[in-house]
């Protein structure tokens, strides 16, 4: 079996908006390291309408302006209740001071009191309408809360009024991908990119929308600019290996892994994605360390218990493989390996008690939680090994229309009538079907590997307990 690529950072085509509230969008952008959809705070902090100047620390204010102007000075400082007591001044002063509602509105926003930005960006609306910044912010609040077609009005009303907003972009290139509209997605960072080209999360997320799209080549080139731009972006690591381990470059893989574990030591699916690529490439151990890893962080991630467990298969480490297996299919029991898995624990079971009850806890999950259809080639292993169907008929069913299909569908066939041929006694014939699964070259498959070990234990003479016909 070849395990699969189960995870993609936050699920493959599954966007989710996480939300981190910075106040200046080009400290974040090129400074921080982002997760897959952030939205952005659209402009760092827009002149206001008329120019203000800093009063000197002396000045006493008497007007609404000068406690605009003080508050812009303390904000500037990162006062930001200094700030918000001078906005509310000036607004008792003059009710309808457009600097004042913005500006507190900025403040509120970076001390994440959502519900007051949003207000006073509404305030500001109210009176000047063709404030760009005021909607464009009003969006970010409105998608961090969850108003997705709130937060797309806002976006192009402010787009509307200035078009060079990349943040507004940005923002909605996020929301159209959450809502599965990849290539409006893609157009809105190709916009966000054209007036930003240094924006390294959105080419990250465009990244991310052609992965889902399928187009791996592109989405390997949009991370790759992306870790040009900011190469602490522990999550574009992550996904260029997922799009190259996807092309079949497990080396280029297993680098950006690594990179992204050195950035981020705690991310459990790099941990499991490595050690398949470490399970493909025969390294038993380090597949066992990094499932290990991963469970470890994730304790409730499924697949790596099944890794570690067919690694430990490999290992000859029979009762901790059984244990994992046995955990992986609690976890996961429609999960499309299991009816792999429940075949391995039979292989266990048989060769650990040759007299024991496999054959019994097979057949009950034949009947009761099988997963496979009865024509899929797990499931006639399975009737195989039970007796059920004859091994010329098993191997018959290797042969598939599809080319590129048979030779793995061969690997493991002959790897399983070998082991059956192993556990009644038949050594040469034995040996001579994993030869058969050696000759199949499928190099990265879980029966190939260990078709391998069993012809190296047999070549040193392993002794087997003999099933019982």
């Amino acid at each position: 079996m070849t395990p699969e690529i189960i995870y993609t950072w936050a699920g493959e085509g599954l966007l989710v908006v996480g939300l981190i509230f910075c106040f200046f969008y080009f400290i974040y952008a090129h400074h921080e390291t982002p997760p897959a959809t952030i939205p952005v705070n659209p402009e760092k902090a827009p002149p206001p309408p008329n120019p203000v100047k800093t009063p000197s620390p002396a000045a006493v204010p008497k007007t609404a302006s000068d406690y605009t102007t003080r508050g812009l000075a303390r904000q500037s400082k990162n006062d930001l209740d200094g700030a918000i007591l001078d906005y509310n001044q000036a607004l008792a002063l003059d009710p309808k001071d457009v600097e004042a509602f913005y500006r507190r509105g900025l403040a509120r926003q970076a001390k994440g009191d959502m519900d007051g930005a949003l207000a006073d960006y509404t305030q500001v609306l109210g009176l000047d309408p063709k404030q760009a910044d005021a909607y464009s912010n009003r969006g970010f609040i409105k998608q961090a809360k969850g108003d997705l077609d709130g937060a797309i009005a806002d976006y192009g009303q402010a787009l509307l009024i200035n078009p060079k907003i990349s943040a507004a972009y940005y923002n909605e290139g996020l929301i159209e991908a959450q809502k599965g509209y990849l290539d409006g997605a893609i157009a809105d960072y190709n916009h966000a990119l054209d007036l930003d080209p240094k924006m390294a999360i959105a080419f990250y997320n465009r990244g991310n929308a052609k992965n889902t799209e399928g187009n791996l080549d592109g989405a390997v080139a949009d991370y790759t600019q992306a870790l040009v731009l900011n190469p602490k972006i522990a999550p574009a690591y992550f996904k260029r290996g997922f799009a190259r381990q996807s092309k079949g470059d497990s080396d280029g893989a297993l680098a950006d892994y690594d990179q992204a574990l050195a950035l981020d030591p705690k991310m459990a699916v790099a941990f499991y994605n490595r050690s398949l690529i470490k399970m493909q490439k025969g390294d038993l151990e380090g597949a066992i360390a990094d499932s290990t890893q991963a469970i470890d962080l994730d304790p409730k991630n499924a697949q790596a218990y099944c890794t570690r467990g067919l690694a430990r298969v490999g290992k000859g480490d029979l009762a901790g493989a059984t244990a994992d297996l046995r955990k992986f299919c609690e976890l996961a029991p429609r999960d499309s390996s299991a009816d792999t898995a429940r075949i391995y624990l039979w292989l266990i079971s048989t060769e650990q008690n040759p007299q024991g009850n496999a054959d019994q806890e097979l057949a009950t999950s034949l009947q009761n939680d099988w997963n496979s259809p009865p024509e899929d080639l797990t499931s006639k292993i399975a009737a195989f090994l039970l007796g059920h169907i004859h091994e010329n008929d098993l191997i018959a069913n290797a042969a598939s229309p599809d080319p590129s299909r048979e030779p793995g569908q061969y690997c493991k066939v002959w790897y399983f009538a070998g082991m059956k041929r192993l556990l009644a006694g038949d050594m040469t014939t034995a040996i001579s079907y994993f030869q058969k699964c050696l000759a199949t070259n499928q190099k990265d498959s879980c029966e190939y590997i260990f078709a391998q070990t069993e012809l190296q234990a047999l070549g040193q003479g392993r002794a087997i307990p003999v099933k019982a016909e």
